[in-house]
């Protein structure tokens, strides 16, 4: 398992937007990705449960990667996520 952190830069949170634009990144990837907001948590690749976190701009973001190219994906995935979000 790979993680990394970020923080929320949405003044929106996760809206629809945000929130599709997250899951057509983490689609990409062959690893189980999972998305973690405090205590809450939910499949990144599933629209609805990105955006049933209800994160909020500041949030601090975790977001973990399990598989077998879990290091390549996640640093891909770091580099969109910092740069969109």
């Amino acid at each position: 398992m790979v993680s990394f952190h970020f923080i929320l830069r949405e003044p929106a949170g996760f809206a629809a937007k945000a929130a599709g634009d997250l899951v057509g990144a983490a689609l990409k990837c062959s690893s189980k990705v999972t998305i973690l907001d405090g205590e809450k948590s939910g499949d990144a690749k599933q629209i609805f449960h990105v955006m049933c976190l209800s994160a909020r701009e500041n949030d601090d973001i975790e977001l973990r990667l399990e598989g077998p190219d879990e290091v390549a994906e996640a640093r891909t995935l770091e580099q969109y996520v910092r740069e969109r979000f």
